[in-house]
């Protein structure tokens, strides 16, 4: 390339920075701009994560109807980089030819905590299986989530994660008492036992009646 060219070329940048305001201005635009780089991949490394044991949660053996059982806890863990709060819920979400399982047979000791990032926690569950529960296999799934910290309830859950609950409901075995009934089935239980009671010793006394008079 001549020297003509090259000369012309190196002109602009030459005028650009001969004067000091201008080379002010240069050096400020480079170091916003090398702020801005630095900033941006630590933002986009900050994240929301959620995980939870991956082995469904199962009884040892077939539950019966009108008990409650201590199931194995929950394991949730904030896979994320940034401190979190998280809430738990059962909601069946997974394909399957079980019964669901009400979401009111399933109780969470802990369902709003914060957890640091890498931090788990083990959270505690009882199920209650009610006294006309039908026998079968049952099945839902256990979804924790993040959550806002103001949020103790509901369930608009963030970034989550989700296992299974699993178990058998045995079929009835012998006589099973029908517990609880309504008051005034008792009521009436009693008013036809001391009625019973009434006419067995009036039968009674006037068969010793009518023995007397023969």
């Amino acid at each position: 390339m001549p020297d003509w060219a090259l000369s012309g070329a190196r002109r602009p940048v030459e005028d650009l920075c001969g004067n000091a305001q201008n080379r002010e201005m240069v050096l400020r635009a480079l170091a916003l701009a090398v702020l801005v780089l630095a900033a941006t991949p630590v933002q986009s490394l900050a994240s929301l994560g959620t995980g939870v044991g991956a082995s469904p949660i199962t009884l040892a053996r077939p539950a019966e109807p009108g008990k409650t059982y201590q199931l194995p806890s929950l394991y949730v863990v904030n896979t994320g980089t940034e401190a979190s709060y998280y809430g738990v819920r059962a909601e069946r979400i997974s394909q399957g030819s079980q019964r669901p399982i009400p979401p009111a047979w399933v109780t969470f000791a802990k369902n709003h905590f914060q957890l640091q990032p890498q931090q788990g926690i083990q959270v505690p569950l009882i199920l209650t299986v009610p006294g006309d529960a039908r026998p079968g296999d049952y099945m839902t799934n256990l979804v924790a989530g993040t959550m806002p910290a103001n949020q103790t309830s509901g369930v608009a859950l963030g970034a989550a994660a989700a296992t299974q609950l699993v178990f058998t409901v045995a079929e009835p075995t012998g006589f099973q008492f029908p517990w609880p009934w309504a008051w005034w089935v008792w009521a009436l239980m009693g008013f036809g036992l001391l009625v019973g009671a009434g006419l067995l010793l009036y039968a009674r006394g006037f068969r010793l009646e009518v023995e007397r008079r023969r």
